[in-house]
């Protein structure tokens, strides 16, 4: 019995550890084609005025994006930088670049939306970021080299919330669980 406890202890342990609050991200470039990256919304703000005095930055999100792949660009861990910011018509907009801080030589994307609550803190709603997605006026930067010709404008948005996977300790948790109480019941039947 004791031996069975501790494998539920296991089992609710890689149930808590599953990743929780991630987004995927698509957009469809002008071209055709497709960008993505994965969003870890718990990842806390560390923007300090300190490091970026003469920036009008508000959120820095360092390691927060995953996977951000265009073409035969892919980086495995990457950033996210948030600015406030209004339109010309007075409307308050938050502007999310997207890739190596400070790296314009990088592949990097420029997004747009309308809404103010997307700055600090990273927002786990999906649906907060499709809505108020700016088309045309967010960008791509393709990676250099070769020499940027142009940059892509993102016509759509798709953002899905990403389900986590059963953590590897919940498998081990229930098929040691299995074991036990065939064990037990195979002592009993003798």
């Amino acid at each position: 019995m004791k031996f069975l406890a501790a494998c539920l202890t296991v089992s609710i342990v890689g149930l808590t550890s599953a990743r929780a609050g991630s987004l995927q991200f698509s957009a469809i470039t002008d071209t055709g084609k497709i960008v993505s990256f994965t969003l870890d919304t718990a990842v806390s703000n560390t923007y300090d005025p300190m490091l970026y005095p003469n920036l009008p930055i508000r959120g820095v999100y360092l390691g927060s994006v995953h996977d951000l792949n265009f073409e035969d660009t892919h980086i495995t861990v990457s950033d996210v930088a948030t600015t406030p910011g209004v339109t010309g018509d007075g409307r308050p907009l938050t502007i999310m670049e997207v890739g190596p801080l400070f790296d314009t030589q990088s592949l990097s994307l420029f997004l747009l939306f309308l809404d103010s609550t997307l700055v600090n803190p990273l927002q786990s709603d999906p649906s907060a970021y499709e809505r108020s997605f700016v088309p045309f006026q967010s960008v791509l930067f393709p990676q250099t080299p070769p020499p940027r010709t142009h940059v892509n404008a993102l016509l759509s948005l798709r953002v899905t919330e990403v389900v986590p996977e059963p953590s590897s300790l919940i498998l081990l948790g229930f098929g040691l669980a299995g074991v036990i109480v065939v064990r037990f019941k195979r002592s009993r039947a003798a």
